[in-house]
C-alpha cells in the first residue's frame, strides 16, 4: 500500500499500468488484495477472540456473584440457627440455675432439720444423763439411811412371811398362780440386789472419772444390749457421734460442752488422730499461736547454734618461701596465637578442599547444625517449646538456608501463641524449600520435600486463621492441599475454614468496609469496622483498618488507641520484629506526628 501511495504522488505512470514494470499489472494488485484479506481475518480471529474472553469472564463473574449469594444465604441460616442456639442455652442455663438454687434451697431446709433432730438429741442424751445421776443418787441415798435399810428388811421379812402363807393355803392353785409367784419371786430378788448394792460403800480411786467415762462410753456403744463385743468399727461410730454432738455445742456457743463431747469421742477412738478437733476460745487461740512462734524461733536458734558450732576454727597462719634457681640459657620465643579470622578462613579452606572430593562433605557448623536441630526436636517432643526455640534459632544463626529448623521454630511459635512469629519462620521456611530441586530425586524423596512444603504452608495458614487473616489463610490452606492431594482430612479442614468464614459476620463487616472505604466514605467505613469489632475484638486487622479511617478523619488519639490495641494482639511480647507490624507502627507514628508528639512519632 504504501507503493501505492508513493507512485500516485509521483509525476510518473502508476507502476501497475506501466508494461515496464514486471511486478506490474493485474498480478501486483491481486497480491495486494490478498495481503488486506488476511489483515482482515486476523482482525476478526482477534475480535472474536476478545469477544469469547469477555462471555466467559462475564460468565465467571455472573457464577462468583451467584456463590457469593448462595454463601451469603448460608451464613445468614447459619448465623440464625446459631442465635437460636444461644437462646435455648439461654434458657437452658436459667432453668439450671433455677434448679440449683432450688436445690441449694432445700439442703439448707434439710440442714436446718438436722440442726434441730441434733439439739433435740442432745436434749433427750442430757435428760437421760439427769435421770441417771438422780436414780444412783436416790439408790445412795436409800443404802445410806438406817431407817431406810430397817423398813427395807422389814418389808422383805413381811413379803417373806406372805410368800410362805400362800404357798401353805394355794399349794393346789392353777398354773396361773404359779406364773404370778414366779413373777413376785423375781421382784422380790431384784428389790433384794438393790439393797444390797445400796450397802456397798463407794471405795475412791485416783482414776475415778476415767473410769466413769470409760463406762459412759461403753454403754453408749452398747445402748443396754448385753453380750456384743466393743469391737473397733463400734468405737469409730461412737466417736463420730460425739464428734457430731461436739460440732452442734460448738456451734450453738457451749465450748466446754463441746470439748466434754470431744474427750469421749478421743476415749472411745483414741486411734483416730486426723479427726481430733480442738475447741477453743480466742484467747486460748491466741496464746497457743504464741507458744508456737516461741517454739518456732526457739527451734531455729537451736539450729542457727549447731550450725555455728560445725563451723571449724580458721588455720593458723604461716610463712612459706619458695626459691627458683636462675636460669641463663635463652629461651624460645612465645608462638604466634592464630586470631579468629584467620581460624574461620583456614576452616573455610579445609571444607572447600574436602568438598572438592567429596561433594556430599559437610562442615563443622553444619554438623553442628543438624545437631542443633535434632536437640531442638527433642526440646519439641517433651513439650519445652522455649527451649526448642532456642535450639532452632542456634541451627539457623550457624546454617542459614536450613528450612526445616525454621519450620520447625514456626510450629513452636504456633504452640506459644507467637502468630506473627509463626509466620515468618513459616514464610522462610517455604521459601527455602521451594528452592530444593526435584530433578533427580526418587518419588520417596520427593513426596517427602511435598509434604515438608505443605506443613510450612498448613502451620503459615493456621497463623493466619488465628490473627484474623482469612484470606490469607484460605489460600496458604488450598496451597497446602495442593501438594498433598491424598489427604482428605486437609480437604476437610479447608472446606470447614471456607464454612466458617462465610459464616463469620464480622468478616462480611469488614470487607464491607474495606469498600467503603477505598470508595472514599471514610465514616461508613468506620461504622462498619466498629460493629465488626463488636461481632469479633480478636482480628488486628479491623482494628488497624480503623485506625486509618481515624487518621483520615483527624481523629489522633483514636487513631494511636486502635493502633496500639492492633499491636498488642499482634505481637503480644512487644518484639516489634515482624513485617506485619510495620503499616500499624507507620500509621500510629503518623498519629503522634499530627497530634504534635514527634517523639513518639519518632520511635514508631
Amino acid at each position: 500500500r504504501s507503493t501505492v501511495v508513493a507512485s500516485a504522488l509521483s509525476d510518473g505512470p502508476r507502476p501497475e499500468f506501466d508494461i515496464r514494470n514486471p511486478a506490474g499489472g493485474r498480478g501486483g494488485g491481486a497480491e495486494e488484495k490478498a495481503s488486506l484479506v488476511e489483515l482482515t481475518e486476523e482482525e476478526a480471529e482477534e475480535d472474536r477472540l476478545s469477544k469469547m474472553e469477555r462471555e466467559r469472564e462475564e460468565e465467571e463473574e455472573k457464577f462468583r456473584q451467584k456463590r457469593r449469594e448462595e454463601e451469603f444465604q448460608r451464613a445468614a441460616k447459619i448465623s440464625d440457627a446459631k442465635e437460636r442456639k444461644a437462646e435455648e442455652e439461654r434458657l437452658r442455663k436459667e432453668e439450671k440455675e433455677e434448679a440449683e438454687k432450688e436445690r441449694k434451697r432445700k439442703a439448707l431446709e434439710e440442714e436446718e432439720k438436722w440442726r434441730e433432730e441434733q439439739r433435740r438429741k442432745i436434749k433427750e442424751y442430757e435428760e437421760k444423763q439427769a435421770a441417771k445421776a438422780a436414780k444412783a443418787a436416790r439408790r445412795a441415798a436409800r443404802g445410806a439411811d438406817p431407817k431406810g435399810k430397817k423398813k427395807q428388811q422389814e418389808k422383805q421379812k413381811k413379803m417373806k412371811e406372805n410368800s410362805s402363807d400362800e404357798s401353805s393355803d394355794n399349794s393346789g392353785n392353777s398354773a396361773s398362780d404359779s406364773d404370778s409367784e414366779d413373777e413376785a419371786a423375781a421382784e422380790r430378788r431384784r428389790e433384794a440386789a438393790l439393797i444390797e448394792e445400796g450397802k456397798k460403800p463407794i471405795v475412791a480411786s485416783n482414776h475415778s472419772e476415767q473410769k466413769q467415762r470409760n463406762k459412759e462410753v461403753s454403754d453408749e456403744i452398747r445402748k443396754g444390749r448385753t453380750g456384743i463385743s466393743v469391737n473397733r468399727f463400734e468405737c469409730e461410730r461412737v466417736a463420730a457421734e460425739q464428734r457430731v454432738i461436739a460440732d452442734a455445742y460448738y456451734k450453738a456457743g457451749f465450748l466446754a460442752d463441746a470439748k466434754a463431747h470431744e474427750q469421749k469421742a478421743r476415749d472411745a477412738a483414741p486411734w483416730m488422730d486426723e479427726d481430733r478437733r480442738e475447741y477453743e476460745t480466742s484467747e486460748e487461740r491466741e496464746a497457743r499461736e504464741a507458744r508456737e512462734a516461741d517454739a518456732k524461733v526457739a527451734e531455729e536458734a537451736k539450729r542457727a547454734a549447731e550450725q555455728l558450732a560445725n563451723v571449724p576454727e580458721p588455720r593458723p597462719s604461716a610463712k612459706v618461701e619458695l626459691n627458683f634457681s636462675k636460669g641463663k640459657r635463652s629461651m624460645p620465643a612465645r608462638e604466634r596465637l592464630e586470631t579468629d579470622e584467620e581460624v574461620a578462613l583456614r576452616e573455610a579452606e579445609d571444607i572447600r578442599q574436602r568438598k572438592l572430593a567429596n561433594p556430599d562433605a559437610k562442615g563443622p557448623a553444619e554438623d553442628q547444625g543438624l545437631w542443633l536441630k535434632q536437640r531442638g526436636d527433642h526440646f519439641y517432643r517433651t513439650r519445652d517449646y522455649r527451649a526448642a526455640i532456642n535450639a532452632y534459632s542456634s541451627c539457623v544463626d550457624l546454617d542459614t538456608k536450613n528450612g526445616l529448623a525454621y519450620s520447625n521454630r514456626a510450629l513452636c511459635h504456633l504452640r506459644l501463641g507467637m502468630f506473627a512469629e509463626c509466620v515468618a519462620d513459616a514464610t522462610a521456611g517455604f521459601d527455602l524449600l521451594r528452592r530444593l530441586k526435584l530433578e533427580g530425586k526418587d518419588e520417596e524423596e520427593q513426596m517427602q520435600v511435598r509434604m515438608q512444603r505443605c506443613r510450612c504452608l498448613f502451620r503459615r495458614g493456621i497463623a493466619h486463621v488465628r490473627l484474623g487473616m482469612t484470606d490469607q489463610a484460605l489460600a496458604d490452606v488450598d496451597a497446602a492441599a495442593k501438594f498433598a492431594e491424598d489427604n482428605e482430612e486437609l480437604k476437610d479442614d479447608l472446606e470447614e475454614l471456607r464454612r466458617a468464614c462465610a459464616e463469620n459476620k464480622a468478616i462480611k463487616l469488614k470487607q464491607e468496609g474495606d469498600a467503603l472505604f477505598k470508595g472514599g466514605d471514610a465514616a461508613g467505613a468506620t461504622q462498619r469496622y466498629t460493629a465488626a469489632i463488636e461481632e469479633d475484638d480478636g482480628c488486628f486487622q479491623i482494628w488497624s483498618n480503623r485506625a486509618a479511617c481515624h487518621l483520615s478523619a483527624g481523629d489522633y488519639a483514636a487513631c494511636v488507641e486502635d493502633c496500639t490495641r492492633a499491636l498488642n494482639l499482634l505481637d503480644p511480647a512487644q518484639t516489634r520484629g515482624t513485617k506485619l507490624c510495620l503499616r500499624i507502627l507507620v500509621r500510629r507514628g503518623t498519629a503522634h506526628c499530627w497530634a504534635g508528639d514527634f517523639v513518639r512519632g519518632r520511635d514508631d
